[in-house]
């Protein structure tokens, strides 16, 4: 049995399945810049902005599973859908949408099959304000 790292929805990433390797997390803030003449502009906090997740990793298909899973994410992030977010350790990071998945196939076998893809997927926090929580 393999060890599962996190949880999207139905999208296991573990150590012998979708296995991602760095995980960048990034949230910004809302200050426009408000211009007053003869002076510096004064910066206003609307609130919070975007919390954004990266998820970039390796899948090996003639070694480890995990290449079907791509085929997956692609289809929970054309369905529009929020997803929960949870880590092993029983953490519950939210509902997040499936902005984008990206991949690059290289060193590819006889039958066609990639022995190394590259992996990322961009993930943004949903809010239970619009759409489905």
């Amino acid at each position: 049995m393999s060890t599962i790292l996190m949880g999207l929805g139905p999208h296991r990433f573990g150590l012998a399945a979708a296995n991602y390797q760095d995980l960048k997390n990034r949230i910004t803030a809302r200050w426009p810049a408000n211009k007053v003449i003869g002076a510096q502009p004064i910066y206003q906090f609307l609130g919070p902005d975007d919390h954004e997740l990266s998820l970039q990793g390796l899948i090996f298909p003639e070694w480890m599973s995990g290449y079907d899973e791509l085929s997956a994410l692609r289809g929970s992030a054309a369905a529009g859908s929020l997803y929960s977010f949870a880590s092993n350790l029983g953490d519950v990071f939210g509902n997040w949408i499936i902005l984008g998945v990206e991949s690059s196939e290289a060193r590819f076998n006889r039958g066609g099959l990639p022995r190394r893809v590259e992996f990322s997927l961009l993930l943004v926090k949903g809010s239970s304000r619009y759409g489905t929580a």
